[in-house]
């Protein structure tokens, strides 16, 4: 049993040995490729093909860091790069249907009012009565133009569905001061709600859909009476 287990150890010695003979030529291959590597990218030629830049000399390849930080700018910059951020912002306006049946009674009762002004049969107490009412927000002059006109109050009302449809904004968008200041002698009043915008766009918001209008396009509660003239003056 001796003999047996030497002779097997023997045995596992040659074979070692043979499978090595075997492949030696593989090892030698992989030791010359190991070999010629080093010797072609030495560290000195792996830095002249990175091309460090010298202390104090300002490189042409470009670098990213690895890193962000903060780049520090002058107030004027900064007030420009804002008011460009938000005229990227269109304001929205939300139609409200509330306040759209509030204009149509509204002007649904003004209709009633210039078709009793133009009765011949209405008492002058009532007449008196109503051109008080609406003396609170038009002149004699666009009562009367109301009352003496040819158009018919059908015609008035399908005016006001048309301006309705549209929808009215209780809101003026001015660029600055002096067209604030321009729309007020405009329209004779002393006071507007209003928003300084520099944009020529809004956004409408109506039954869930979102679509942009332009300001130039924007039906205020002013632009009421001047609808009304220009159906007046054909």
């Amino acid at each position: 049993k001796k003999d047996d287990t030497v002779f097997a150890k023997k045995k596992r010695t040659w074979d070692f040995t043979e499978s090595l003979k075997k492949q030696l030529p593989f090892i030698a291959i992989i030791l010359s490729v190991i070999i010629l590597t080093n010797a072609m990218f030495t560290r000195e030629k792996i830095e002249e093909t990175i091309e460090f830049p010298k202390v104090g000399e300002i490189t042409t390849r470009q670098y990213i860091a690895p890193f962000t930080f903060k780049i520090k700018k002058d107030p004027e910059e900064l007030a420009k790069e804002r008011a460009e951020a938000r005229a990227k912002v269109l304001p929205v306006l939300e139609y409200d249907y509330d306040q759209t049946d509030q204009l149509f009674n509204k002007l649904d009762n003004f209709i009633k009012n210039i078709r009793l002004l133009r009765s011949k049969k209405a008492r002058t107490s009532a007449k008196q009565v109503v051109r008080r009412l609406l003396h609170r927000e038009l002149s004699d002059y666009t009562i009367e133009k109301f009352i003496n006109s040819e158009i018919r109050t059908d015609v008035i009302k399908l005016i006001i569905d048309e301006i309705l449809d549209n929808g009215v904004v209780d809101v003026l968008f001015a660029r600055d001061e002096k067209e604030l200041s321009s729309f007020l002698i405009k329209h004779q009043i002393n006071s507007k709600k209003h928003v300084f915008y520099q944009g020529d766009f809004v956004q409408i918001k109506r039954d869930n859909e979102t679509f942009n209008v332009a300001l130039k396009d924007l039906f205020l509660n002013e632009h009421i009476p001047e609808r009304f003239r220009k159906q007046f003056n054909k």
